[in-house]
C-alpha cells in the first residue's frame, strides 16, 4: 500500500485516502546514463544521479526516516506543488504545473449508465503516466528524463548545468585565441552558449600550452567558416560562439571509412 503526500508552500501534507500506487517507472531497458548535460538520452534511457542523499539539493523527506503519522491532513483550497507518491523506499515525484489543475469534462461509462462529469479548475489533478523523477532510497539513486523538470522538485539540481555568469563569460571573451567582433556584446551570447560556457571554461584552462595549440588546429580545421587569423579565431554572432565551444569540446569527428565529417550531438564516456 502506497502513501501520497502533496506540496503545498514548501511544507508536505497528506493525502489519507489515495494509497495506489499512481505511476510506472521509466522505461531503461537500454540502460541507465550517469546524468551529463552533454549527453543527450536514447529512447528507454534515463539518467541517474547516485549517492544523491549526500547532494546538497537533496530535500529532508528523503534524509530521515518516513512516517506518515508526522502529516497532517491536506486542506483542498490549499496551494498544490508537487506530489509524492511512496511505495516502500520508491519515492515518485510529479510537479502540479497549471495545465495540470485545468478544468476537465468527462464521460464515464459506468455499469448502469454512462454519464457525464465536469470538474472546475483546481479541483482535480492529473496523474501523469510516469513520474517526473524517481528516487531509491536502498541505493541512494535518482532518477529521471530531463533535468528542467526537476528543477522545482529539487532547487539546487540547475546546477549541473547552470549558466555562465557575466563575468565568465567576459573572461571567456578574453582568451588570448579569440577576436571578438565589434558587433558582439555581452548580451549578444544566449543561454545555450552560457551553459557550454560554463560546462567548458575551467575544461579548457585545464589544457596545457600545447594542447591549446593543438585544440586551435583542430578547430581550424574542422570549422572553414569560423574566421582564424593570427593564432586567433573571430566571433562575429553567437552561431561563430557555438562553433567555438563545440570545437572547444572535440565534437567534430570524421568517420574512418567513408571519411565523412560530422558533429556529435551527443557525448558519452565510455570508461
Amino acid at each position: 500500500m502506497a502513501t501520497t503526500l502533496i506540496s503545498s508552500d514548501n511544507k508536505y501534507f497528506k493525502l489519507s485516502g489515495i494509497t495506489d500506487l499512481l505511476y510506472d517507472k521509466f522505461n531503461s531497458e537500454d540502460g541507465l546514463v550517469p546524468y551529463s548535460p552533454q549527453t543527450l538520452l536514447d529512447e528507454n534511457q534515463c539518467y541517474v544521479l547516485k549517492n544523491f542523499s549526500a547532494t546538497t539539493y537533496c530535500p529532508e523527506i528523503l534524509k530521515n526516516s518516513f512516517s506518515s503519522t508526522d502529516y497532517d491532513e491536506f486542506s483542498r483550497n490549499q496551494n498544490k506543488d508537487h506530489l509524492i507518491n511512496i511505495d516502500g523506499n520508491t519515492y515518485f515525484f510529479q510537479r502540479i504545473t497549471n495545465a495540470l489543475l485545468k478544468p476537465k469534462k468527462f464521460l464515464i461509462f459506468a455499469e448502469s449508465k454512462t454519464r457525464y462529469e465536469q470538474v472546475n479548475n483546481g479541483q482535480s489533478i492529473t496523474i501523469k503516466e510516469f513520474p517526473d523523477a524517481i528516487y531509491n532510497r536502498t541505493d541512494d539513486i535518482l532518477y529521471f528524463l530531463k533535468l528542467e523538470w526537476i528543477k522545482s522538485l529539487f532547487p539546487g539540481i540547475e546546477e549541473l548545468y547552470r549558466e555562465a555568469t557575466d563575468e565568465e563569460v567576459n573572461d571567456f571573451l578574453r582568451y588570448d585565441f579569440i577576436n571578438v567582433g565589434e558587433n558582439f556584446k555581452l548580451a549578444s551570447v544566449k543561454t545555450n552558449n552560457r551553459k557550454r560556457i560554463a560546462l567548458l571554461k575551467d575544461r579548457y584552462e585545464g589544457f596545457s600550452a600545447e594542447q591549446k595549440t593543438e585544440l586551435n588546429e583542430y578547430i581550424h580545421n574542422y570549422e572553414s567558416e569560423l574566421p582564424f587569423q593570427n593564432g586567433k579565431f573571430k566571433i562575429q554572432s553567437d552561431q561563430d560562439l557555438k562553433r567555438l565551444l563545440y570545437g572547444i569540446d572535440q565534437r567534430y569527428y570524421t568517420t574512418p571509412i567513408e571519411k565523412e565529417t560530422r558533429i556529435a550531438n551527443s557525448i558519452t564516456k565510455i570508461d
